[in-house]
């Protein structure tokens, strides 16, 4: 018997999933790039500050170098070394060298990352931005060697007198400057309040409407709005080291490494403790220990939060982002979760668990996030509805309706439900446009997929349904393995590795790249298109957004809304044993297996040489027997048998690489890998 194995895992469309939960660490890993990016763990070593604007998150390593996580603004400047100092606003950063010099990224809108000339002698900075206008707008603050005051971007005027100043932080309504007197003095847009005289300062702060002055007593004073208590400072109000203000709330360390938070407050990380720098965004908080390890906690929308806690062994991943706002100003939300290898299911919004296990897939739509269990129920993790009766599922998909403007409370989409006997059901909240409205005969699918637009299946035979708003699949129909629906386009990969597209093409996102071969999983977004190769390489085409270096070792793929594409990686960590006689059996061939990777129905294509019973056998990386099926007696020739994704109790059996084995009475055997996308 052939014993080789090669330990690595493979994903595709909702889900990228994990071989055998008892490789190293490092298998599972996520990650994600485009609008929103998932660094690796150890990009986020070696912190010595860290700071973000309501979407986006930016880090200063010991080493000088810059690091950026959540939704992506812009590339950090090159060369990426000699820095000492960051901030964010809205959707720009700015940065500070050794030598003085200050570099901009991102949304430049209002000149925003146009710093004025020269560029020397910059000692602080300091970025801002308003959101609660017509037009959202962005400015930058920073602070000369001389004392003197320097903006750009949207008009923010300067203090007068403008000398002797030494730091500076702003919000939407004004600036606060530390004076080397240990004054502080505020200015800006509207009637700031005034930092009473008296006190020598050392450090200022800035929220959405209010600011926060420390002493060299280690008192805080504050001052502006205080409708959620972020200026009612708790006592004892002493021994302060360091402060930081956001929307609504104000934090202050302790000089024992103590955080403090007051006004609209979350739980602080526990334990509360060795802190020592800490950072207030809009909802979010971030806090470096002394060890070096970043806790976050607030909001985590954009993945503020940085990689999810375990970042391994994780089996499958799902996201879906949501437009909040108005139409004239409107933003995303993201909801993602991931399953482990163990059966557990994150909610990576929140980095929480849910309360029981034992699930095989995962799924979110405008919100809703649904798990499929092994014993084929499904469970809303918000408690939504579900479809009647709740059983016998073997696959899950679903999606948003379109960009409304829609809160937690009210969503609106559908949930696409995959039967053990073939056919479809569905549930949804609000107007479908005939995306429940299943073509006749439901019966027969083997694998489904949801998009705002339009509704997908596939039907045992390999051929492509498609209902609820989209184009005709192009003949010839036949041979399709696996699907994705894109916003009004699709994508059907073939048994012989190439990729169709059809639909809208206006982005290109239906031009596949040439090589089209060696496919092994796609997955389709807004108007751009995800491939993964048999060798662990990503192509990607559509709407450009790139790959992540080096694009190599990839296992998983999932290409979301809003730009937003994320992936699991993982290394080799075992070799292929040379054939053994298994392989080179004269009586039995085993030809294919398709779809590769299926969902959740594969069949077996097989040859014999001679008349004689032939048995399957199915098991897992760790040699386990899954499922066994006595064939019987079989003429000399093809054949074809079907494995549905279940253990010999019926119950459906978890994303991941399965071995299907057919053996003849004389002995000879052979047997491949296949890869269930639940």
């Amino acid at each position: 018997m052939r014993r080789n194995k090669r330990w690595m895992f493979v994903g595709t469309l909702l889900a990228a999933l994990l071989a055998s939960a008892a490789r190293a660490q490092e298998e599972g890993r996520l990650i994600g790039w485009g609008s929103q990016i998932i660094p690796d763990a150890s990009e986020l070593e070696g912190l010595v500050q860290v700071t973000g604007g309501p979407y986006h998150s930016l880090g200063l390593r010991q080493d000088g170098s810059l690091v950026q996580w959540e939704r992506r603004f812009g590339a950090l400047p090159e060369p990426n070394t000699g820095f000492i100092d960051i901030a964010c606003g809205l959707n720009h950063s700015i940065a500070l060298r050794q030598d003085g010099s200050v570099a901009c990224w991102g949304s430049n809108s209002n000149q925003q990352c146009e710093v004025p000339a020269p560029n020397v002698d910059f000692v602080a900075i300091a970025a801002l931005a308003c959101t609660n206008t017509s037009e959202p707008w962005g400015c930058s603050i920073g602070v000369k060697a001389d004392g003197r005051v320097v903006t750009w971007g949207h008009s923010m005027p300067t203090p007068q007198p403008n000398f002797s100043f030494i730091d500076v932080a702003a919000n939407p309504t004004g600036c606060a400057g530390l004076k080397a007197d240990g004054t502080v003095v505020t200015w800006g847009i509207e009637i700031m309040p005034v930092f009473a005289p008296g006190s020598f300062y050392t450090d200022v702060a800035a929220g959405v409407n209010h600011f926060l002055a420390l002493t060299d007593g280690g008192t805080n004073v504050a001052c502006g709005d205080n409708a959620a208590g972020q200026c009612t400072i708790p006592e004892p109000n002493a021994d302060f080291v360091a402060i930081a203000a956001g929307n609504l709330f104000s934090m202050g360390l302790k000089e024992n490494g103590q955080l403090v938070c007051w006004g609209a407050i979350t739980p602080i990380p526990e334990p509360n403790e060795d802190f020592v720098s800490m950072w207030a965004g809009y909802t979010q908080r971030m806090a470096l220990k002394q060890n070096g390890e970043l806790r976050c906690w607030g909001r985590n929308d954009w993945g503020q939060w940085g990689p999810p806690p375990d970042n391994h062994d994780i089996v499958a991943v799902c996201d879906a982002a949501t437009a909040y706002g108005s139409p004239m100003y409107s933003y995303f939300i993201h909801r993602s979760f991931a399953l482990k290898a163990d059966g557990r299911v994150m909610d990576l919004l929140h980095q929480s668990w849910a309360p029981d296990s034992g699930y095989v897939s995962v799924t979110v739509g405008d919100w809703r996030g649904v798990g499929l269990k092994t014993d084929g129920t499904l469970r809303d993790f918000d408690d939504g509805p579900l479809p009647e009766p709740n059983e016998g599922f073997v696959a899950i998909a679903s999606a948003a309706y379109a960009y409304a403007f829609s809160t937690a409370s009210h969503p609106s989409g559908y949930l696409l439900a995959l039967k053990a006997d073939g056919s479809i059901v569905g549930i949804e909240n609000g107007d479908g446009s005939g995306h429940l409205n299943i073509p006749n005969p439901n019966t027969d699918f083997v694998a489904i997929s949801a998009s705002r637009s339009h509704a997908l299946g596939l039907k045992s035979d390999g051929h492509v349904v498609s209902w609820g708003g989209t184009t005709a699949v192009p003949s010839p129909n036949s041979g399709f393995c696996a699907i994705t629906a894109g916003e009004g386009f699709s994508l059907g990969l073939k048994t012989d590795g190439t990729v169709v597209g059809w639909g809208t093409n206006n982005h290109g996102q239906c031009d596949v790249p040439a090589p089209n071969t060696n496919f092994v999983a796609i997955s389709a977004g807004d108007s751009y298109c995800l491939g993964l190769k048999a060798d662990g390489t990503l192509v990607q085409w559509g709407t450009p957004i790139g790959l992540p270096m080096p694009n190599e070792h990839f296992a998983g793929i999932f290409a979301g809304n809003a730009h937003f594409l994320l992936g699991l990686k993982g290394e080799l960590s075992a070799v292929d044993d040379p054939p053994g006689p298994e392989d080179r059996s004269p009586g039995l061939e085993l030809r294919g297996l398709y779809p590769n990777p299926f969902n959740p129905t594969v069949t077996v294509d097989f040859h014999t040489a001679a008349p004689g019973p032939v048995t399957l056998e199915v098991l897992d990386l760790l040699g386990r027997r899954v499922w066994r099926d006595e064939l019987g007696q079989l003429p000399a020739g093809q054949h074809h048998v079907r494995w549905q994704g279940r253990d010999q109790k019926g119950a459906n059996v978890a994303s991941g690489f399965y071995v299907l084995r057919v053996q003849d009475d004389a002995g000879h055997a052979q047997s491949r890998k296949a890869l269930l996308l639940r």
